[in-house]
């Protein structure tokens, strides 16, 4: 796999069971919170770059106000395929 996966809010209660999940099947995988391996915040634009260049796919936690941040729909990496499928679970229900 020539890229990696972000899960975000991943030291959360569904977040750390995909990344659990996710590098226990071989991926690669870049844990991101306020507090975890890679800085993120929804809320602060500049924790973005980190998080989403060079992804080829993406977990994402919904957060309680369902209005994106500002710029998210800007910022959102492309991708999906095998690894999508793999973030998502067979019935893209998530891992486990």
């Amino acid at each position: 796999m020539d890229s990696d996966i972000p899960v975000l809010a991943a030291n959360g209660k569904s977040g750390s069971r995909v990344v659990a999940a996710l590098r226990a099947a071989g991926h690669q995988v870049r844990a991101a919170s306020r507090s975890a391996e890679v800085r993120f915040d929804r809320a602060d634009p500049y924790t973005w770059p980190a998080v989403v260049t060079g992804a080829g796919a993406l977990y994402l936690v919904a957060p309680e106000d369902p209005a994106p941040a500002p710029g998210v729909r800007r910022r959102r990496a492309g991708g999906g395929g095998e690894a999508g499928r793999a973030a998502l679970g067979p019935r893209g229900g998530g891992v486990g």
